[in-house]
């Protein structure tokens, strides 16, 4: 079990595993993506990321935050399918 958790770490807490929340849209959808996340019942202090084409926005959240997260996108019309949901651990080992 100890050796289980040494070889498969996670960062979790009681709202479940801490992942990484990351969705790229077009330019002119930033403010309408922006405006959906501040509906979320958690703080959300999200990396805008500029790039040729698209702007990407990634911040965290626990994994029982998601559905909320996508509902929110969807009411508002966004590229739900664009959202990616990255395990913490992953997306710090990427940098």
């Amino acid at each position: 079990m100890i050796l289980d958790k040494l070889l498969n770490p996670e960062l979790a807490g009681s709202e479940g595993e801490l992942v990484l929340l990351r969705l790229a849209v077009s330019p002119h959808l930033l403010e309408d993506v922006l405006e959906s996340l501040a509906g979320t019942p958690f703080p959300v202090n999200p990396q805008i990321i500029h790039q040729p084409g698209h702007v990407t926005i990634e911040f965290p959240a626990y994994q029982n935050q998601v559905d909320c997260t996508r509902k929110l996108l969807e009411k508002g019309n966004l590229p739900v399918e664009n959202l990616e949901i990255i395990k913490m651990l992953n997306a710090i080992g990427e940098n």
